[in-house]
């Protein structure tokens, strides 16, 4: 939708007592422009000539004009006006008419860009993506007449090697300098619909309240030059067209935040609005985890008459306390944007004080919180003790564990989480992390596997094929790994990147671990069997990968290939189908109850991405078949996700509330940038692993009342996505994460150690 004309409608005459009418141009820098010019110099040549060639223009422009004026009809006689359309627009920028946005990643490019606005005398609006510029606050404010704005991801990095630097503390960075913060989306890379969540990850990593609000909404208005009209509610700022009054329901526990006492359950609001009017109600502070819009108005009408809302945490109507950050942020710009992640390992004694939750496997293998209930909300002074990587003491008070508090030893080392908790350690499927380190940067990558039914198989292949192991091609102590440890994922589960049908076997492994020789760094070798079926890749045809797996399920096929597929249909290795489409996953519904019905043994199988699975609930239920959800919040990113359950608040339902409601274990992977059904997907979702803490709890909030508890969200991550790859692990060896200041599941938690028995240590983080 345009807001605001550059121009009249049907003149060019502008008034000169309004605001301006800007233009805007979109300009790029470094990799982007590599489809027209090789290097970074003759990128910088091009663009420097081209503004030359707009300057010469604008100077006989000039000197027409201001012979015109001078009345020397005379000398321009016979001359036409000088104007290039070609170069319209940039003369226009040289005059002052047209905002320039600025597409740069690298410190490089920002300063040639610099020079380039100093040169020709333009200002530069804002540069995006931008993911160097924390780096070099001074070469921005070099800028011609103006410091450029930077609009940028929170966490968004290392898809390219241009973003390879970013730091999710750059926003902060930056507004400490006093620049322009804008909390941007990259639609559909980053889904318009969660750009709040852009801002409230921001602000978990430094960014203060109210600079985290308005780089989504004032701070972006005043950057486009439309602040006159949109990004503020001030009184008197809009002249009277229509009184609306609006009922709202709010839950009884809430409190108003304006005054000390219990909310009424309806609050009815009268709002004069105009048709410049776009104001949105939140049901809880917009930086507060799943934060969802109950009413929005754009140009003073009502965008969602039935709005569904799922009540929220009283502590959800002020903004979350944002963790202790401060050292993180200052070795990110001291290392240029590559800080040491590597954790501080101990294999002695560590004794976390001041525990408030401890979540561990029961008997049953159910989570439970050893520690509720609690005698009272202050009743924090719990401790827990670990030796070797495995708790050896975990009691109420310090009593039974006073030993190691009274008398420590020299390699005891004491942690107090402030009220925070351990939890279990979370599990990650859905990304190819430790095999694509930078996924539009292939020699960063194991690269994708040789699809078996693609043709011109390599000859030492033969006619059998052959099945990729993920474990082969692993990669340690990348950046992805080690920020999603650092985020408590401890527990990867990858598979081998792929085009097409086939990805292979995948492997799980400890994010963490220096090299797969290291103790604890292989839980196992090989977790599941891995295919991908979409309309998007229908060479062969989708029909004809059904038949593939019938036949390989079903006859005795030789070959690597055979053998794998004969074990799945023995029941002795799960079969992973990444897909999205209701009608794909009806027919392998179809296929398992026809395989079993010939065999005489179930299979597992499990449905990953599972964009449009509410649409068959019951159907996965009774054929006991299980949902790994990516991403968390649908989106009809393809054909194939098209009939999305998108959750609060346009359905009552989210996908993964609804799975539950009807009886389907639902595990949830990390948010990515695409459906993950989609070939080579993957790759580009590492970056998100270190996010899937949050991904949970909003998942947990969209569910809906009573749907999941906090045992049941920390299941979504951990041991549910273990049941659904038939994992199988012993609940001794189970890692634990400890946390200050809150838990996983908000934005108030920090982690600072990973609890390991596998690896017979606890990393530290502080």
């Amino acid at each position: 939708m345009l807001l605001e004309p550059p121009f009249g409608l049907n003149e060019s005459q502008v008034d000169p007592t309004t605001p301006p009418r800007w233009r805007h141009m979109k300009h790029a820098c470094g990799e982007n422009p590599r489809y027209y010019q090789s290097t970074r110099m003759d990128t910088v040549w091009a663009v420097r000539d081209a503004y030359e060639t707009a300057r010469k223009i604008k100077v006989e422009q000039d000197v027409y004009c201001s012979k015109a004026r001078a009345g020397e009809w005379g000398a321009i006689k016979g001359q036409h006006f000088p104007e290039n359309l070609q170069w319209e627009s940039l003369v226009e920028i040289l005059r002052g008419r047209v905002k320039v946005q600025t597409h740069c990643y690298e410190a490089l490019d920002i300063d040639n860009f610099v020079r380039i606005s100093n040169e020709f005398q333009f200002p530069i609006a804002a540069f995006h993506h931008a993911h160097e510029a924390y780096l070099v606050p001074e070469v921005l404010k070099r800028a011609y007449n103006n410091v450029p704005a930077i609009a940028m991801f929170s966490t968004f990095a290392r898809y390219k090697r241009e973003a390879y630097r970013h730091s999710e503390f750059a926003p902060r960075v930056l507004a400490d300098e006093g620049i322009d913060v804008v909390m941007k989306s990259d639609h559909s890379a980053i889904v318009s619909r969660n750009l709040v969540h852009e801002a409230a990850i921001a602000h978990h990593f430094g960014l203060a309240e109210n600079i985290a609000l308005a780089s989504v909404i004032s701070t972006p208005a005043k950057v486009l030059g439309l602040d006159h009209r949109i990004g503020f509610i001030e009184k008197g700022a809009f002249s009277h067209i229509q009184t609306l009054a609006i009922s709202l329901t709010l839950p009884t526990r809430l409190r108003c935040r304006w005054e000390n006492r219990p909310c009424l359950t309806r609050l009815t609001l009268k709002l004069s609005l105009t048709s410049n009017a776009d104001i949105v109600l939140w049901d809880s502070h917009p930086l507060s985890l799943g934060a969802t819009p109950t009413q929005v108005f754009i140009d003073g009408i009502l965008q969602l008459p039935h709005a569904h809302v799922a009540p929220k945490p009283a502590a959800h109507q002020h903004a979350p306390t944002s963790p202790d950050f401060s050292r993180e942020a200052s070795e990110a710009v001291n290392y240029e944007g590559l800080p040491p992640l590597e954790p501080t390992r101990r294999e002695g004694v560590v004794v976390f004080t001041n525990v408030s939750s401890f979540w561990t496997k029961d008997a049953t293998g159910a989570l439970v919180d050893v520690f509720a209930p609690r005698s009272t909300s202050a009743d924090t002074a719990r401790t827990v003790v670990v030796s070797q990587g495995r708790v050896v003491c975990a009691e109420r008070g310090a009593a039974s564990c006073a030993t190691y508090l009274s008398s420590p030893g020299a390699d005891t080392e004491v942690l107090d989480l402030q009220g925070g908790a351990i939890q279990p350690g979370l599990v990650s499927y859905g990304a190819s992390l430790g095999l694509a380190e930078i996924a539009m940067e292939p020699s960063t990558g194991d690269g994708p596997v040789t699809d078996p039914l693609a043709p011109h198989q390599p000859p030492l292949l033969g006619n059998a094929g052959y099945v990729a192991r993920a474990a082969d091609g692993l990669q340690f102590g990348t950046r992805n790994a080690l920020l999603a440890y650092r985020s408590g994922v401890t527990l990867s589960v990858t598979a081998p990147s792929h085009e097409s049908w086939l990805s292979g076997l995948s492997v799980a492994f400890a994010p963490g671990a220096p090299h797969r020789l290291a103790r604890g760094a292989i839980v196992r070798d090989v977790v599941a069997v891995h295919v991908t079926l979409v309309h998007a890749d229908a060479i062969p045809s989708v029909s004809t990968k059904i038949a593939t797996l019938r036949r390989l399920l079903v006859e005795d096929v030789e070959g690597e290939v055979g053998a794998w597929f004969s074990k799945v249909s023995k029941g002795e290795i799960p079969l992973v189908v990444n897909v999205g489409s209701t009608d794909i996953i009806a027919t392998l519904v179809a296929l398992k109850k026809e395989v079993e019905a010939q065999t005489g043994t179930a299979i597992k199988l499990t449905i990953a991405s599972a964009t449009e699975a509410h649409l068959l609930a019951d159907e996965l239920a009774e054929a006991d078949i299980g949902v790994i959800v990516t991403p968390s919040r649908s989106f009809p990113f393809t054909w194939d996700d098209r009939r999305v359950l998108p959750g609060p608040p346009l359905s009552a339902d989210s996908l993964i509330g609804h799975l539950l409601k009807h009886n389907v274990t639902v595990g949830l992977g990390p948010r990515g940038i695409a459906a993950f059904s989609n070939p080579g997907m993957a790759d580009m979702a590492s970056w998100s692993v270190r996010n899937l803490r949050f991904d949970a709890g909003v998942a947990a909030l969209d569910a809906g009342p009573g749907v999941l508890d906090k045992a049941g969200a920390f299941a979504l991550v951990s041991s549910n996505v273990e049941k659904l790859l038939g994992l199988g692990l012993d609940a001794r060896e189970q890692d634990l994460v400890a946390t200050v200041g809150g838990d996983l599941l908000d934005f108030a938690g920090k982690v600072v150690a990973v609890i390991s028995p596998r690896q017979e240590a606890v990393d530290i983080f502080v």
